[in-house]
């Protein structure tokens, strides 16, 4: 990003959000604006417990569409599709479910609201009507941070770009336009 000699928009979701929240907070001349979709400062106290079993009982390699939406349902498994890496024989996880619950799992060690408080770049805050957050932290989020907007979509779950596609893009691209180059 610093080569780019100039700061960027960041759309993120969940850790990806969390991500660009972080980034914007620990160098905030690389970032102009941010869009923060379904996530959350604060996850202390809960653990990725009750769903490892399920975690690891997933395939390595899925050999069919079929059973990616099985397993994830129709929205999810188009993310999912869309999102593993394509082998001749199927869909391959990219990546190992120890290292994801690993990374789960410091959320529910630590909180991020220092780097949220950071943040000094403009962000809108959408958040999903059957959301995976704690509740009341992204409105929290909106009242304390530094120029924010804050959508939440009732229709939604975590995957509100894929479960509310129109509202998002209306939103994002409202937001965005707003601090084009």
């Amino acid at each position: 990003m610093k080569a780019l000699a100039t700061p960027v928009r960041l759309v993120g979701h969940s850790m990806g959000a969390l991500h660009s929240w972080c980034l914007a907070a620990e160098h905030p001349e690389l970032v102009s604006a941010l869009v923060v979709e379904d996530m959350a400062p604060d996850f202390r106290g809960r653990t990725t417990g009750p769903w490892e079993p399920w975690l690891h009982a997933l395939p390595v390699e899925f050999d069919s569409a079929e059973k990616i939406f099985a397993e994830f349902g129709p929205v999810a498994g188009q993310y999912f599709l869309d999102a593993f890496d394509r082998t001749a024989t199927g869909w391959r996880l990219h990546g190992y479910v120890e290292r994801w619950i690993e990374i789960a799992a410091e959320w529910g060690t630590r909180d991020y609201w220092s780097q949220w408080r950071a943040v000094r770049a403009p962000a809108l805050l959408v958040e999903a009507g059957d959301s995976v957050t704690p509740p009341g932290q992204m409105h929290i989020m909106h009242e304390i941070g530094y120029c924010t907007s804050y959508l939440h979509v009732p229709e939604a779950g975590h995957l509100v770009h894929d479960e509310a596609p129109q509202v998002y893009r209306q939103a994002v691209e409202s937001f965005l336009r707003r601090f084009a180059r």
